[in-house]
């Protein structure tokens, strides 16, 4: 089937995967008649599924069906083995997205209830409400169960470069961010949050024991998922994941990237709201992992606005000024409020504003312009430099063709 010009349809094409990959584990020759070979059914159900299941009109209304999710992927509780598909089949390119997240949710789920049942049994408690399926997802991404890690390191790379993905019924790269999958995410980022010393406290103030790592182990896992489901997701909202995970967006898309920008300004104006001190660290910590040049022109106004509301707070309250760095005899509060808002402002593109008078009046101070109009003057000789380069570059080239066409 897997050399017919036209694949078989579903539900049938599952059914002749399955047979594949039933007959892949046999012994060598028993089914090919060649005793010098195995039979290669794995490669042949591979083959097979991704040929139908790209071929159809609806790939997810096929996808959907038993003897896909849980006849060749093992949902329901199957043992993975030589009879069940690894979950990295569903970044192959041929298999529509849409049909790859039915199959994939499907997947999770089912080791999700399945094992959390299971340790809800053993503890000798009724019902349970399902609090440990996260735990086991995220688990299989960290042991690569069912080659769901490598799926997803393979699926990142478009989901990286997908910057406004138009629905359809193939689906997009988006689609690989499944629910199971956020709520992994959302465990092992809430360690800190979950903690005795935090319980009843609002959310804002366990987002903040969070913000820069707190007792987060930020690993490879925890970086994965993030980079899987930050876009797809409209930023994880309502999750509160480490700030310092937006330096892993760098090599994602502009639009990505701008997403970063804006969440990272929501969640510190939310957390100067709850500890001033707090916010003006964390953004020293997380101002330089962010691509502001990549942030719309309305995003960096509210950006300086913020800043200025921040040096108004200091202004009035010095609890509501950053810790100083070093300690300076004289250096009060106001002061100390001026310095780290130069500090962040001068790692802004402020040139992109088309009203930094305004902007950029008191109470910031005066010598954040001057900083401004000085940029403006190097940039402005860069481009002269830049274009005296290229003259002379052209008349070097002028001067060459004349000497050839004198020789000719």
């Amino acid at each position: 089937h897997g050399d017919f010009p036209t694949p078989p349809p579903p539900p049938l094409c599952f059914g002749v995967a399955s047979a594949a990959l039933a007959a892949s584990s046999a012994l060598p020759g028993d089914v090919a008649g060649d005793a010098s070979e195995p039979f290669p059914g794995r490669a042949m159900a591979v083959e097979i599924f991704e040929r139908s299941v790209g071929a159809v009109e609806f790939p997810a209304e096929a996808a959907a069906d038993p003897s896909c999710v849980n006849g060749l992927f093992g949902a329901g509780g199957r043992t993975l083995g030589d009879d069940v598909l690894a979950l990295d089949v569903l970044a192959r390119p041929l298999v529509p997205p849409a049909a790859a997240s039915v199959v994939l949710s499907r997947v999770l789920s089912s080791w999700g209830a399945i094992e959390a049942c299971s340790c809800t049994d053993q503890n000798g408690c009724e019902g349970g409400d399902g609090s440990d399926a996260a735990d086991v997802i995220l688990a299989g991404v960290a042991s690569d169960r069912q080659k769901l890690r490598l799926m997803l390191q393979q699926a990142l790379p478009r989901i990286a470069e997908e910057s406004d993905p138009a629905g359809s019924d193939w689906g997009t790269s988006f689609d690989y961010a499944v629910p199971e999958l956020r709520a992994a995410f959302a465990r092992a980022v809430s360690s800190s949050s979950s903690s005795p010393s935090n319980r009843g406290a609002s959310s804002a103030a366990a987002g903040e024991e969070v913000a820069m790592g707190g007792s987060v182990v930020v690993d490879d896992t925890v970086r994965l998922l993030f980079r899987v489901l930050f876009q797809p997701t409209g930023g994880l909202p309502g999750v509160a994941f480490p700030l310092s995970l937006f330096g892993e967006l760098r090599g994602h898309n502009a639009h990505c990237r701008s997403l970063a920008a804006r969440c990272a300004v929501a969640r510190l104006r939310d957390m100067f709201a709850f500890d001033p001190r707090r916010a003006w660290r964390v953004a020293d910590s997380v101002w330089p992992t962010i691509s502001w040049d990549d942030a719309e022109e309305s995003l960096l106004e509210d950006v300086v606005a913020m800043l200025r509301s921040w040096l108004l707070a200091a202004k009035r309250a010095p609890s509501a000024a950053p810790a100083p760095v070093v300690e300076a005899p004289g250096r009060d509060a106001k002061a100390e409020a001026k310095l780290a808002v130069v500090r962040l402002l001068a790692k802004l593109p402020l040139h992109r504003l088309s009203n930094t008078e305004h902007l950029l009046g008191p109470p910031v101070p005066a010598h954040v312009l001057a900083l401004l109009a000085q940029r403006g003057v190097e940039r402005d000789s860069q481009r002269i430099s830049a274009l005296e380069a290229e003259n002379e570059r052209l008349r070097s080239d002028v001067s060459r063709l004349q000497a050839e066409l004198r020789r000719a």
